[in-house]
């Protein structure tokens, strides 16, 4: 019935309960598992300039960073949960959109 499971996962002890689960549901039904986390675009003019912890290199260095540290703990799980003949390799693909549209404002109607 079903071929591919999309999982959300934001790295968070909860999330990993959930990746175990869908992973266990994939090998029963044999789909293949597809995991993604999101990172919040950066947004300098949220922050003042005195708290600005990185410059916007330096946070998607982070992000990818922090997205590898979470993806490739999915597919550690995953890899220990099927025999050694099935193992898979994994492969962390980031797409990065952010909108060049400023935030809009509320009107008071």
């Amino acid at each position: 019935m079903f071929k591919s499971i999309l999982v959300p996962t934001d790295g968070s002890d909860l999330a990993a309960k959930a990746v175990e689960q869908a992973i266990l549901f994939a090998k029963e039904i044999g789909a293949k598992i597809t995991a993604v986390t999101i990172s919040e675009p950066f947004h300098a003019v949220s922050v003042k300039s005195s708290q600005l912890e990185y410059t916007p290199l330096e946070y998607k260095r982070y992000a990818e960073a922090h997205a590898e540290t979470v993806l490739g703990a999915v597919s550690a799980a995953a890899n220990s949960a099927v025999s050694p003949a099935r193992r898979f390799t994994s492969s962390t693909n980031m797409y990065i959109r952010q909108s060049s549209m400023p935030p809009q404002r509320e009107s008071a109607i």
